[in-house]
């Protein structure tokens, strides 16, 4: 049949052309002579099997005793060239006419045409509020099962094959095992650990966890190793008894392209009581691999500067987090596209429709950027988190920004029920907890907000400043005045106008009537009168309107001037 048409020589070595000619090729050399080739010899000799110990010497240079059972070069870098075709496909390449691909556990390519898939339009939101609120429940409804049948087979899943399959970059973290030292269950409390461990690492859908266990072959051996070589970070962890039924408990994170440890945890805990490691196992994890957490942190400098095409959309996602830590009005609009971009060449990316959906959301928050009126911004704020779902109905962090986009419409009972399926799905990511507890304030459970926030401050060693502002308005709403000042100093962001209203409110409440009007002109500066609506602002956050009021009562105090007075 036609559809079962090879390409030929020529359409392949043009294809060849295209691709060494790619930003992805153009500055690796090794790469370029890898894939050239194996296309040619593939071309040359047939779909024979082409030898790894045949590259090593005629490609890598390597001598006549190369072993490439013991050397992994070979099989890294064809793993390397995998990752960046792949990328090549999703970007500079989805619309050429054939597909050179290289199958795992093989050298030897492949060659089809290109059967471009129809992309998948965004779920469009219905045109009134009722309609609106029976989609999200349908999505709920589905998500709820989707949950509910995941927790039921999870446990007999790995660890590492119940995330989608996803194509953008994600940092590789390899578990090892756990080493232990001494009786009385060390060993199992150690194996016990390190599987929470790796089960709360896979709950994050920004990271790929890999568990390496105890190989009862070379062949696994050499597999393990080369998992290694081509991961991120890996964690090691020992277990040694003390005294009695304590436990010494060592953790060490290394970063493994420079086999630098970059963190590390040393605590003696008593033996497993209630959960109690189980607990532990979540809070490191949270410390780890939560957004503004150890590895965000180190991923950040490693890539910032990284003249690398095939992590544009990685760094749009690292992007979005420096953002949401410091925002302004230009990096709102170099985010937003940049997600709106990526989202056209990955439509599955279920984390990137939420971030866009919280981008949307600062268009009406903070009058960033805005296209169009305010119904139309919070229609595509909504229609991004319900595409966040859609796409994965297992990812805690989509039900976190369809709360998000239910508050906008007022669906409070909606804001409840997608809460509580995003910490249920990861009761461990730190922004999760923080965005529950923003939620839960708005409609006026105080106490439930307070919790969460103060958790996701204790789970995260690099923490957001927008972690700090539900405590402000929690302690601003019962008059503790002093705590609603300590945290407005740390909640404080030059790009956002509610942390200087905070901060205002919090001096002027205590009597500092000088700083308050201090942050008041310094706020009109960055946020002009003739320009923004600060009254309209404060009405429109979407707080209880008792707490509006008290804050707007603390601000013309402090001297805010309204276009109503």
């Amino acid at each position: 049949m036609e559809t079962h048409k090879k390409p030929s020589r020529q359409d392949v070595l043009n294809q060849l052309a295209r691709i060494l000619d790619s930003s992805g090729f153009k500055d690796s050399a090794r790469g370029s002579q890898f894939l050239s080739y194996v296309v040619h010899k593939t071309l040359d000799d047939g779909e024979g099997q082409i030898k790894g110990y045949t590259i090593g010497v005629e490609v890598f240079g390597k001598p006549d005793d190369f072993n490439p059972d013991t050397d992994a070069a070979v099989r890294v870098e064809a793993a390397r060239i995998r990752k960046t075709l792949s990328l090549y496909y999703h970007e500079e390449g989805k619309h050429d006419p054939v597909l050179i691909e290289i199958p795992k556990g093989a050298y030897s390519p492949k060659f089809s045409f290109n059967q471009t898939p129809t992309q998948t339009k965004p779920v469009q939101a219905s045109n009134n509020t009722k309609q609106l609120m029976t989609t999200l429940a349908v999505i709920l409804c589905l998500a709820v099962l989707v949950f509910v049948y995941s927790k039921i087979t999870k446990e007999s899943k790995p660890a590492a094959v119940q995330d989608v399959t996803y194509q953008w970059f994600r940092p590789d973290v390899v578990v090892l095992p756990f080493h232990y030292i001494g009786g009385n269950g060390a060993d199992m409390i150690a194996e016990n650990f390190r599987r929470e461990i790796i089960n709360d690492i896979g709950r994050f859908k920004e990271v790929e966890v890999v568990a390496i266990d105890i190989a009862s072959d070379p062949d696994e051996e050499r597999d393990r190793a080369d998992q290694r070589s081509a991961a991120n970070y890996q964690i090691e962890g020992m277990v040694r008894q003390t005294e009695g039924d304590s436990y010494r408990i060592i953790l060490k994170l290394m970063e493994l392209q420079n086999t630098t440890y970059i963190w590390s945890y040393d605590e003696i805990h008593r033996a497993d009581r209630g959960g109690h490691i189980n607990k532990l196992a979540g809070e490191i994890v949270s410390s780890l691999i939560s957004p503004y957490g150890v590895i965000q942190a180190h991923e950040l400098q490693r890539v910032t500067n990284l003249d690398d095409w095939s992590l544009s959309p990685y760094k749009c996602t690292l992007g979005y987090y420096i953002y949401a830590n410091n925002k302004n009005e230009e990096s709102h609009a170099k985010i937003r596209d940049c997600l709106e971009k990526t989202l056209e060449d990955i439509p599955e990316y279920s984390s990137a429709w939420g971030w866009l959906s919280w981008m949307y959301g600062d268009e009406y928050r903070y009058g960033f950027n805005p296209r169009g009126d305010k119904s139309d911004i919070i229609k595509r704020a909504v229609d991004a988190a319900q595409k966040a779902v859609l796409e994965d109905p297992d990812n805690a962090r989509a039900h976190a920004f369809v709360a998000v986009a239910a508050r906008l419409i007022g669906d409070d009972e909606l804001v409840r029920h997608h809460i509580k399926i995003s910490l249920l799905l990861n009761p461990y990511d730190a922004e999760i907890l923080a965005n529950a507890a923003w939620r839960y304030a708005e409609i006026g459970e105080w106490e439930s907000g307070k919790a969460l926030a103060e958790q996701a401050l204790s789970m995260t060693q690099g923490t957001a400043r927008w972690y700090y502002g539900i405590l402000f308005s929690y302690y601003f709403n019962k008059g503790d005045f002093e705590n609603a000042l300590v945290n407005a100093l740390e909640y404080y962001q030059p790009g956002a106008l509610n942390s200087y209203l905070a901060l205002a409110a919090s001096y002027q409440a205590l009597g500092h009537d000088d700083k308050a009007r201090e942050t008041i002109d310094l706020m009109s500066e960055n946020f002009p009168y003739d320009s923004y609506d600060t009254e309209k602002f404060l009405r429109e956050w979407p707080f209880e309107p008792d707490f509006t009021r008290k804050l707007l009562a603390a601000v013309k105090a402090a001297g805010l001037k309204f276009e109503s007075d």
